[in-house]
């Protein structure tokens, strides 16, 4: 997310704009890590650094970009909360995969193998019940299917295909 928001920065030359944004964001990412360290070793580098990365760096950076592009700080709003949403339905997916996963006991190549189609099917099919009102989704579901050779699509999925 905060590289598309500093490519759209850069392409757009809104560098006055933004040019706050890495010295506050490293500003606070040293703090929370010497604070975060102290309390939880090694790993509050990484959270501090993400903390950073999402409550500095990615708001106000598409904070600048809507302001100054886009001239609109309504959509700016709707677009975080739409960015949220993912994430959540991100965090959704994953903790339900890792936790079907879980239920495949043992270290051997079998489980692996169970586990492997686990992943594959299980994110994809939980992603597409949570998006199916989605108005985004249509047009995913045609492209996918426009990749796959038509012999291996089923007879209701070929109304989808432009």
């Amino acid at each position: 997310m905060g590289d598309i928001c500093w490519m759209y920065r850069e392409a757009l030359g809104l560098w006055w704009e933004a040019r706050y944004i890495p010295f506050i964001s490293s500003v606070c990412n040293l703090v929370m890590n010497i604070v975060l360290v102290r309390i939880i070793g090694l790993n509050g580098v990484i959270i501090s650094t993400i903390l950073s990365l999402f409550t500095i760096n990615f708001p106000w950076s598409s904070k600048v970009i809507f302001s100054n592009y886009f001239k609109s700080k309504n959509e700016w709003f709707k677009y975080i909360l739409k960015t949220l949403l993912y994430f959540l339905m991100m965090v959704l997916v994953s903790s339900t995969n890792l936790m079907i996963c879980a239920l495949v006991k043992g270290e051997n190549f079998s489980q692996f193998i169970i586990k492997l189609i686990i992943c594959i099917f299980a994110p994809n099919i939980i992603l597409l019940l949570l998006n199916i009102k989605n108005k985004n989704l249509r047009p995913a579901v045609c492209f996918v299917l426009g990749i796959i050779p038509k012999r291996f699509i089923p007879k209701f999925a070929k109304r989808y295909i432009v």
